[in-house]
């Protein structure tokens, strides 16, 4: 969800961004211009009313030497100020024919560049700048300010803390540097770059502000609470502590008071598709899905490119079962989760694999690549060699599935020592097979378990005859949605009233593993989590159990996969994954789906759970299809 950041101006940019926005340290004009070149004199006096063949003609004049360099440069960010780009990139290229390392004529090549729109040459001009002058402000400054335009936060950040420590009392630098550390989710950095901006600028609204965001993301409700409360008291009217505000009580479950700050940040910003995003967002996790499409379609008329609107309106829709139409927007994700491929082959097109040796990047979780590498067979199938990254923890599980040529573990990448033709993302397969409600690959299993961990750790679980039910009653607790998707394990009490037919295994593992010992006795639990050091050691206990119970987090997928037995607890407001108003799942044929009624409402879930394993046990598991 956003919140309050830097407004930029659209349109093609006529002036360095880095002499708009961050601090830079420009050449000035040269002292002793008596000394320069004739010709360079001349340009320095007319370079403005000069006609493009008559700035040629001095050009051809010009010596260029380090002496003379620095002016050049200068009068090619003049040209590019005036948005003369022509003029601008002939001086430049005049400069670094003979010098080609020279940072002040490199960094004014990215100046020029950026502003006629090239911002792939301007990169590199700021890089080689950079190359020969790690330290130069203007260089560092520049290209910062380019990637964030371009929505490149990640890339942004060497630079920007670079920066950070040239500049040790930039506010603005370290406000930068705390957006786009929030952006790739690495929230403790953030907090501290906007704490610093604050010890800079104590009264900046727009730090005090992201400063609650980031809090709030972090899960500080109350911190963040404060904060905004601190920004209301000072600017109430201020579209974005409110959007910020309907962020927070979305996470507190508030969902009347989010609704309500949503409607007055578009009242007060009506025109502002971020905040009818918010809106629609609101209103989708209030049940309220009409509307919210309605809503979501309006902030897309307005900015039909907004990423986040294109981002949530794909998931809205895709949950309704309408693929087709719904993968499309979801190629927005790129943008919002700053999670572009970031190998050196072309995007593959998805046409024509037969011959082609395709790179799969895994994305997002866990889960999401146990979900899709379903998608990894059928396009070995379709002819190509098919090479995949993936989480180290998945590498042996998911190595086994058929089709795959080759896997890599994500975190040890060596671009340079693979050879492929192309790259896609592993969820835009979906797109690539067109994927409908009709043709959803369902076949399971294709993912199995390690024999000789199953014969291993089944000698771990104590002889009994009852049923057994391992359960995952949380999910990763810094995920984004986990608020929603997580119980705490109290909740499910309920189920100590099957202890005489049933023993609970605990397949948890993270933090939530802690609740088992004040709340594990009561249910028998048995914690097999010291047992499990990767998803291989949890297929092999998933393939003991008569049943799973999982809420929306990666064992579910697994679970699923493997096709056992399984029932996933899904809040009100569910992924997109499991669409709407039924109980059975189209990807995984052997899970059931039990779902809130009302936002927030886990008894009823768990009520009806206890009811669905009684009659399982009564049954030994044959009288009931899962999955439907």
């Amino acid at each position: 969800m956003s919140g309050a950041k830097r407004k930029e101006k659209k349109g093609k940019k006529t002036s360095s961004p880095g002499s708009r926005h961050l601090p830079g340290a420009p050449a000035q004009r040269l002292s002793g211009q008596e000394e320069q070149p004739a010709p360079l004199r001349r340009l320095a006096r007319h370079i403005l009313t000069l006609a493009p063949e008559q700035v040629a003609g001095e050009l051809a004049q010009l010596p260029v030497a380090a002496q003379t360099a620095g002016e050049i440069a200068r009068l090619a960010r003049l040209c590019a100020q005036q948005n003369q780009v022509e003029k601008g990139a002939g001086l430049v290229a005049h400069g670094l024919a003979v010098l080609p390392e020279h940072p002040e004529l490199l960094t004014a090549g990215g100046i020029v560049h950026a502003g006629a729109g090239n911002t792939q040459f301007a990169v590199e001009c700021y890089q080689a700048a950079l190359r020969a002058q790690p330290d130069h402000v203007e260089a560092l400054s520049c290209l910062s300010d380019l990637l964030i335009k371009e929505n490149q936060w990640l890339a942004a950040i060497p630079f920007l803390a670079h920066l950070a420590k040239l500049l040790p009392d930039s506010a603005l630098v370290f406000r930068l540097l705390g957006a786009a550390y929030v952006k790739i989710n690495q929230l403790d950095e953030a907090l501290a770059a906007f704490r610093r901006s604050l010890e800079l600028e104590p009264d900046h609204l727009e730090s005090l502000l992201n400063t609650g965001i980031c809090l709030r993301q972090m899960r500080r409700f109350d911190e963040a609470k404060d904060i905004f409360h601190q920004v209301e008291q000072r600017s109430p009217d201020l579209p974005e502590l409110h959007n910020g505000l309907a962020w927070l009580y979305v996470n507190l479950l508030d969902y009347e008071k989010a609704l309500v700050h949503a409607r007055q940040a578009c009242a007060l910003q009506p025109g502002n598709g971020n905040f009818l995003g918010s809106q629609g967002y609101v209103l989708w996790q209030c049940s309220r899905r009409t509307e919210a499409k309605v809503m979501m379609q309006q902030a897309l008329a307005l900015d039909p490119a907004n990423a986040v609107a294109r981002f949530i309106y794909g998931m809205l829709i895709l949950s309704e079962g309408e693929l087709t139409e719904g993968l499309a927007y979801y190629e927005s994700r790129f943008d919002v989760l700053q999670s572009w491929l970031q190998g050196p082959w072309p995007v593959w097109d998805g046409m024509r694999p037969e011959g082609k040796t395709l790179f799969v990047h895994h994305e997002q979780g866990v889960g999401d690549t146990i979900q899709f590498c379903r998608y990894l067979p059928l396009l070995h199938q379709a002819g190509a060699r098919v090479l995949f990254s993936c989480q180290p923890s998945l590498v042996s599980l998911v190595g086994r599935l058929p089709g795959i040529d080759a896997i890599y573990p994500a975190d040890t990448l060596d671009y340079a020592a693979i050879e492929a033709d192309a790259q896609i993302s592993l969820l835009s397969l979906m797109g690539v097979f067109r994927t409908t409600m009709a043709t959803i690959p369902a076949a399971c299993p294709y993912l199995v378990a390690d024999p000789e961990l199953v014969a291993r750790l089944g000698q771990v679980l104590p002889s009994t005859n009852k049923y057994k039910v391992g359960i995952i009653w949380a999910g990763n607790p810094r995920q984004a949605e986990d608020h929603n998707r997580s119980l705490r394990l109290r909740q499910l009490a309920p189920l100590a009233e099957l202890r005489d037919a049933v023993q609970f295994y605990s397949l948890q593992m993270g933090e939530p593993v802690a609740q088992i010992k004040q709340d594990g006795p009561p249910l028998g639990l048995v914690d097999l989590a010291p047992h499990i050091a990767s998803f291989d050691h949890t297929a092999a206990f998933m393939t003991h159990m008569d049943l799973i119970v999982s809420v929306c987090t990666s064992t579910i997928h697994l679970a699923g996969a493997l096709a056992r037995p399984a029932v996933v607890l899904l809040h009100s407001a569910a992924d997109w994954r499991w669409f709407l108003d039924r109980h059975d799942s189209p990807w995984y044929p052997t899970v059931r789906l039990l779902r809130q009624t009302e936002p927030g409402q886990w008894q009823p879930v768990v009520e009806e759970l206890t009811s669905f394993i009684r009659q399982l046990c009564a049954t030994n598991g044959s009288a009931l299809t899962l999955g439907s």
